[in-house]
């Protein structure tokens, strides 16, 4: 990543990313879960709000200081994250 104000490289730190993805899948995860016992339409539900999260995580993407490459990444990682997750807990849960 590049700050374009002062053009500085920062660090994308993988761990920490993946950390981050694993916790938000285990929290949508129990969501479903959660959604599926207090409703009939647990999994529409789910599918809906997650589609809204992924929509809405696009919002500091945009906001941040970065160049456009960067800020694609950003948003093709956030797609890649989503898209894979949301098939797979709808698969599951059949």
């Amino acid at each position: 990543m590049v700050d374009p104000a002062t053009g500085s490289r920062g660090v994308v730190h993988v761990p920490a990313t993946l950390l981050v993805t694993v916790v938000v899948s285990l929290l949508g995860w129990a969501g479903l879960a959660g959604l599926e016992r207090l409703t009939r339409y647990g999994t529409r539900i789910c599918v809906g709000l997650a589609v809204a999260v992924v929509a809405v995580s696009m919002f500091p993407v945009v906001a941040v200081g970065a160049t456009a490459t960067t800020k694609a990444a950003l948003v093709v990682v956030h797609l890649v994250v989503g898209a894979a997750l949301v098939p797979a807990f709808v698969r599951a849960r059949r």
